[in-house]
């Protein structure tokens, strides 16, 4: 279908297009004179060589995503980039996703994300809730000005069939049957777009569909259907706020239309990587508290396999707090890093350095190394050749090394259980545990600590699990919980995952066996709690303007729903609020203040 488009460009005087205008652009660099659809953006593109720059307008043809993908037969998409200066993100919300869903989509998000950060807020919800995508800041471009966003392995949990109450007044319900129906993310945009849904309320209509899967669930299997892992909306605030209350404010930005609600800069994972409460400086201090808890729990000592064992500082930190024996399996492929471990361990019969690298497939693989005669200050061997060359440069050299899987190999040496798996493969931490895939399914690994950041995106075999969410929700199906290790031990398992959780900063994650582990886990539940109730506050509180006057409404973070509530119902029973907003009556005026102080509540550090 070919429709005509106005389109905007600065006339400039070598143009082949006629104008009535005599005014014209000459003898300046054309790459900075940008041509769009949005008019606003091409003059303020064009304002710098002139205070009025002439624009000139003409209609083109323009095809919309629909009739191409028909056009040519498409009914899937490898990577979907768009750059249409100013309109991507409208460009990408109007794609027929019904029709494919593409598995990488990159765009440039920097005008929209400034000028119209209620419709980038949107599309972001779209895109994670209701499509299925993890983002990755800094994969691509500038942090802030692109975006790339990644397509999880795993669909959407929507049921095998529901039927949601219609939406915002639309009259007919939605309606999915696995039986019958197509994928559940598809179904669910092609009724958004059929009934003129926009993308927020679609995305809005995901989580109800979600709430509603919960629901049926526990009437059908009877009691809590997350067996006691189930994690509601105030839980999920408490925890967002503990997460955000690690940051320095210059960090944090106004995010979306809710006045408080706040996210962490995507440049300040790259600005400030060392003031990143997860990793950087503060690493030492807090996988070392984690230590203590490891080994107090297993006083009768251990075995140890340490992945990327480096120099063996984790190995001589486990060490110095045992009081009982402990043996080691330290791999390591980079020869002078082996040369240097022999070294520091020599003497010591139950520690083993074994010269290769760990992945999901045994064989031999070619690994990057930095050239260490150029002064590199970052010595680690990685898979990630992109990531290496972001980090150094031409200053790289490949050899050959081999690689063995972690159970493979553990089975040859006769073991069969092991206490603790530390992971710090520089980017192929998934690949390292899809090797020991067996043993996380049987609990036979005990603990294990891994590495997490956005090198995963480079060095994993299988880029489609290279995602926190999807191996935290891997981990946890297998039975273990999962912690971020920082100044915070926060809780990742159950159902309080939140998206801004997936940074691509380089990440300690801890996960524990609930089985195996018991007494460990108990422990880790208990500091985890221990200290999100402390850093992120008792309270939480609501700043209104209610009939002139300043009212604010606070909530107990820990309080749950029937507190909330109360909190509530107190604020509109003393200021007798009846109507505000849409709201016509008591109820809706509550509801609305409610999911005012959750937004909040889930925003603030403090």
């Amino acid at each position: 279908e070919r429709r005509p488009l106005v389109f905007y460009e600065p006339r400039r005087c070598d143009a082949p297009y006629p104008d009535a205008s005599n005014r014209c652009i000459e003898g300046f660099e054309h790459s900075t004179l940008v041509a769009s659809t949005n008019q606003t953006f091409v003059a303020q593109h064009a304002r710098g060589i002139g205070r009025d720059p002439p624009i000139a307008r003409r209609e083109v043809a323009g095809l919309d995503w629909r009739s191409i993908l028909e056009a040519h037969g498409a009914s899937a998409v490898g990577v979907l980039v768009v750059d249409a200066e100013a309109m991507d993100c409208d460009l990408v919300a109007s794609f027929p996703f019904d029709v494919a869903v593409p598995d990488v989509i990159v765009f440039e998000q920097g005008h929209c994300a400034h000028a119209q950060p209620d419709e980038r807020a949107a599309l972001d919800d779209y895109l994670t809730d209701v499509l299925g995508y993890a983002r990755a800041p800094g994969f691509v471009g500038h942090v802030e000005h692109d975006a790339c966003y990644v397509l999880r392995s795993t669909p959407s949990s929507l049921p095998d069939s529901v039927t949601l109450d219609p939406v915002y007044g639309i009259p007919q319900p939605f309606a999915f049957d696995a039986a019958r129906g197509p994928d559940p993310r598809r179904a669910l945009a092609a009724y958004c777009r059929e009934h003129g849904v926009g993308a927020f309320d679609c995305a809005t209509a995901h989580r109800l569909v979600q709430e509603l899967v919960a629901e049926r669930r526990a009437q059908r299997l009877g009691g809590d259907p997350g067996g006691g892992r189930v994690c509601d909306a105030y839980s999920r605030a408490e925890r967002r706020a503990a997460f955000l209350a690690q940051f320095p404010e210059e960090a944090l930005a106004e995010v979306g239309s809710v006045p408080g609600r706040k996210a962490v800069r995507p440049a300040f994972y790259d600005e400030a990587a060392f003031a990143w409460p997860y990793s950087g400086g503060r690493e030492e201090e807090s996988v070392g508290r984690l230590l203590d808890d490891v080994v107090a729990a297993k006083r009768s000592g251990g075995l140890f396999v340490d992945i990327g064992a480096n120099r063996g500082d984790f190995a001589a930190a486990l060490l110095k707090r045992a009081t009982a024996r402990w043996r080691g399996l330290l791999y390591e492929p980079d020869p002078a890093e082996v040369e240097r471990l022999e070294a520091r361990f020599a003497g010591d019969d139950d520690i083993v350095v074994r010269a290769v690298a760990a992945g999901a497939a045994a064989g031999v693989a070619p690994m990057v190394f930095p050239d260490r005669s150029r002064n590199q200050p970052h010595p680690h061997a990685s898979f990630a050749a992109g990531l290496f060359r972001w980090k150094h440069g031409e200053a790289t050299f490949s050899r050959n090394v081999s690689v063995v899987r972690v159970e493979d190999d553990l089975k040859s040496r006769g073991v069969g259980i092991v206490d603790v798996l530390k992971v710090d493969a520089e980017g192929a931490d998934r690949d390292v545990l899809d090797g020991a895939e067996s043993l996380l399914a049987a609990n036979r690994i005990r603990v294990v600590l891994f590495e997490y950041g956005h090198g995963w995106l480079a060095g994993q075999s299988d880029t489609s699990a290279a995602n926190l969410e999807t191996t935290v929700k891997w981990l946890d199906g297998l039975g273990y919980d999962v912690y971020l290790v920082g100044d915070v031990l926060l809780p990742l398992h159950g159902d309080c995952w939140f998206a801004e959780l997936e940074t691509w900063a380089w990440s300690n994650v801890v996960a524990v066996s609930r089985s195996a582990a018991p007494a460990l886990a108990e422990t880790l539940a208990g500091r985890a709690a221990r200290e999100v109730a402390s850093v992120g506050g008792r309270e939480c509180s609501l700043a209104l303007s209610l009939n002139g006057a300043a009212v604010e409404l606070r909530a107990p973070r820990a309080g749950g729903e029937h507190a909330w509530r109360a909190a509530v119902a107190s604020v509109v029973a003393a200021h007798n609020l009846r109507t505000g907003g849409d709201c016509h009556d008591t109820d809706c005026v509550a509801d609305s203040l409610l999911d005012a102080l959750l937004a909040t509540c889930g925003a603030q550090g403090a």
